[in-house]
């Protein structure tokens, strides 16, 4: 069977070496274009998790270094690769819970909520 979309509640993309995989071989096995919903606990994890995502589609290595400096030929690749494949990016969720999740580790007093935040991108065969 074939899923109408795919959701990943909270997943820590940015956290996990091991989604890397995971979504190559939903990027490229899926026989059709299907939305791949990930949640995070807030915008700031969705933008790493974002980062992650976009660089398993450019298919480079994930670099976690901000003062990184792009070409204009790399940002207008990712560009290219965004309006092809990222239906929205990192938000705050208007469905996302309200009630304040409290966390022993989060930074500083940045409030966490469960699936706070949330992006969509397509994964699997694109159309022609």
């Amino acid at each position: 069977a074939i899923p109408h979309c795919i959701i990943a509640y909270n997943a820590g993309v940015w956290g996990y070496d091991d989604w890397i995989p995971t979504i190559k071989a939903m990027k490229e096995n899926l026989p059709v274009s299907t939305p791949f919903i990930v949640t995070s606990y807030t915008i700031q994890e969705a933008e790493d998790d974002a980062d992650v995502i976009r660089d398993i589609f450019l298919d480079k290595e994930s670099e976690n270094n901000v003062d990184n400096q792009e070409s204009y030929e790399e940002i207008s690749l990712v560009k290219a690769m965004e309006e092809q494949f990222l239906i929205w990016g990192p938000t705050l969720n208007p469905f996302g819970s309200r009630k304040l999740r409290e966390m022993v580790s989060s930074p500083g007093s940045r409030p966490y909520f469960e699936n706070g935040a949330w992006q969509v991108w397509l994964v699997g065969k694109q159309h022609q």
